[in-house]
């Protein structure tokens, strides 16, 4: 319905994030979309993220689709190239992960849960 209203992209996203999180049950979780290029992945929606993290993640250091080698791959540029949900079990005993700071990911009392989903497609 919003999509119909002619609500900012943004909004849409945030209100669309926010929902993922209440049905999958995640603190925070980020929509990305590609750039043009489809080069990198940024965040255009997101809930509960912190000014900080997505200061971190905007600009020169969005996540690239196809990095230079696998130690910089993401579960989020693995999930948009091929197409596919990415789960990460366990990311709370990967540093890299916790570094990166997943765009969702549900805690436990042992373990973090990340999910990374393919792009949605639309026709017109």
């Amino acid at each position: 319905r919003a999509v119909n209203d002619a609500e900012p992209l943004e909004e849409v996203l945030n209100r669309v994030a926010a929902h993922a999180c209440e049905l999958i049950g995640f603190e925070f979780c980020a929509v990305m979309l590609a750039d043009e290029q489809r080069q990198r992945l940024y965040i255009a929606g997101c809930s509960g993220l912190t000014p900080h993290y997505l200061a971190r993640v905007s600009g020169g250091h969005s996540l690239q689709i196809h990095p230079p080698s696998a130690a910089l791959d993401t579960p989020a540029a693995r999930a948009y190239r091929e197409e596919r949900t990415v789960v990460v079990p366990g990311t709370s005993s990967a540093a890299r992960l916790r570094a990166s700071a997943p765009p969702c990911t549900r805690s436990t009392s042992t373990t973090t849960t990340a999910s990374c989903c393919p792009p949605a497609t639309w026709t017109t």
